[in-house]
C-alpha cells in the first residue's frame, strides 16, 4: 500500500464539502464554526414542489389547477463518518466517529442552548450552494471495533425550507484558469486510496 501523510495533503482540503451556520450579513467576517467532510458525496437529490388548488365542478369530469405557492426547497443527502484506518493518515486526526458526529450536529442541527431556535446554514460544494435547515438525520452504524464503539457510519440527511444555487465561474476573469471536470470510473480502481490519490477527493466508500 502506498506510504503518504494524509488524504488533506493529497486532495487539497477546499476541494472537499463544508457545512457552516448562514450568516446572511456576514458580521462573523467568516469566523463561525464550521465542518469540513472526510469524503465528499456521491450524489444528492434536490426536490423542488408547487402547490395548487384543485377544483372540480359538480357532474364535471376535469379539474382546475390554480397555482397556490413555491415551497421551499429540499435537499437529501449520505454524509459519511469513519474512523476505521482504511483511509489513511486523516485530517481529522484521531476522532472517534461520535466525535465527528457531534461536531457535525453542534453546527448544522438545532441550538438548544439558544431557546431551540432553528439553526440555518449553508452546504457547499464546488460551485454548489445550499441553504436551509437539517430537518431529519438516520444515522446508521455499519463498522465496529472489538470493544463494540462504531467506527464508519452513514448519515442520511433531509435539508429544507432552502434554496439551490451554482456559483458558476466566470472564464473573464483574469489570472484564473477554469479546469475541465474529469470523468473517473471508480469501478476500474483497485484501491479506494488510489482513487483519491489519482483524482482528488470525490470517492465512494
Amino acid at each position: 500500500m502506498a506510504n503518504f501523510q494524509s488524504i488533506g495533503n493529497q486532495t487539497e482540503l477546499p476541494n472537499r464539502m463544508r457545512i457552516q451556520p448562514f450568516d446572511p450579513d456576514n458580521k462573523s467576517g467568516g469566523s463561525k464554526k464550521a465542518y469540513t467532510f472526510l469524503v465528499n458525496p456521491t450524489s444528492y437529490s434536490v426536490t423542488h414542489e408547487a402547490c395548487y388548488d384543485k377544483n372540480q365542478s359538480i357532474k364535471g369530469t376535469g379539474t382546475t389547477f390554480a397555482f397556490n405557492k413555491v415551497k421551499p426547497q429540499g435537499m437529501k443527502i449520505d454524509l459519511l463518518f469513519d474512523s476505521t484506518g482504511s483511509l489513511g493518515q486523516l485530517p481529522t486526526g484521531n476522532q472517534s466517529v461520535l466525535e465527528q458526529i457531534n461536531n457535525f450536529l453542534e453546527v448544522a442541527f438545532i441550538t438548544y442552548e439558544k431557546g431551540q431556535v432553528p439553526q440555518m446554514v449553508q452546504l457547499i460544494w464546488g460551485e454548489m450552494e445550499f441553504k436551509g435547515v437539517l430537518q431529519t438525520i438516520d444515522i446508521t452504524y455499519s463498522h465496529f471495533d472489538p470493544t463494540g464503539a462504531p467506527i464508519r457510519a452513514k448519515a442520511a440527511c433531509g435539508f429544507s425550507g432552502g434554496s439551490l444555487r451554482f456559483n458558476s465561474q466566470d472564464p473573464t476573469k483574469e489570472g484564473e484558469t477554469i479546469v475541465p471536470a474529469i470523468v473517473v470510473d471508480y469501478s476500474k480502481e483497485k484501491h479506494a486510496i488510489n482513487a483519491v490519490q489519482r483524482h482528488g477527493s470525490y470517492i465512494s466508500i
